[in-house]
């Protein structure tokens, strides 16, 4: 079931309620150097890793499904439409039986009709809060095992964040996405979080070497800085692609 989509700030913004940073005491360079550190993955970046997979796969569907400002709100709103019309359509179709002529006026009417907006209203609820209850269940369980195997087996993470890209080291691998991959960036109170396509990575303020915010700002400047250079790459390899 549709769940509501998370609000989706700006990379390198806060959500609100956060701390401002003011960004020009914070200038970030294409030409700064990498940015490397270490840090476990631990229960306590539950909420906010999941934080992430819900922004992922937001970012996932408007890929493959086109470009679109409302498309998550969307639809939550077709769904929770359908509901509200489905028990609108119920109450009027129970108040307008009576005035049909075989049914107006007869006991049995009533309590043939009387609860079907009920029905309608429980069906709705059902929908609503177990289709919920089951996404949660859903993420806490693959949080659950991921955080068994990265602490049984992957250890500390090693990453170093640079012009190029982020490179995640563990004992058991060695990823590196690009900045095409990557998506944005949430300044969580405990936690940076930061989002790709096929990764989230909940880190830690305390293992940062700087604030999470100059951080995103950096990153946004280096992927931009790698994005326009391909580009522009590309147009001079082949002029007639678009």
């Amino acid at each position: 079931m549709s769940s509501e989509p998370p609000a989706k700030p700006e990379p390198g913004q806060t959500e609100p309620g956060q701390t401002e940073t003011d960004v020009s005491a914070t200038p970030a360079s294409p030409d700064a150097p990498p940015i490397a550190f270490a840090y476990d993955f631990d229960a306590t970046q539950k909420d906010d890793f999941q934080l992430g997979r819900q922004h992922q796969a937001y970012e996932n569907e408007q890929w493959l499904l086109g470009e679109g400002k409302w498309r998550r709100y969307w639809r939550k709103a077709i769904f929770d439409n359908a509901g509200h019309a489905a028990l609108s359509g119920a109450c009027v179709y129970a108040l307008g039986i009576w005035a049909l002529p075989v049914i107006g006026g007869s006991a049995d009417g009533l309590w043939v009709f009387l609860p079907l907006p009920l029905a309608m209203l429980d069906i709705w609820l059902v929908l609503r809060f177990t289709g919920n209850g089951l996404n949660r269940a859903y993420q806490d369980s693959c949080f659950a095992s991921l955080l068994w195997f990265e602490q049984t087996y992957a250890g500390p993470r090693h990453v170093t964040i640079g012009p190029e890209g982020m490179r995640c080291r563990t004992r058991t691998d060695d990823v590196f996405l690009g900045w095409r991959r990557y998506l944005l960036a949430v300044d969580q109170p405990e936690h940076l979080v930061l989002v790709f396509h096929g990764e989230v990575l909940a880190i830690p303020h305390a293992a940062l070497p700087q604030p999470g915010r100059d951080v995103a700002l950096q990153i946004n400047a280096w992927a931009g800085a790698l994005i326009e250079r391909e580009d522009k790459e590309k147009a001079a390899a082949d002029p007639a692609a678009p």
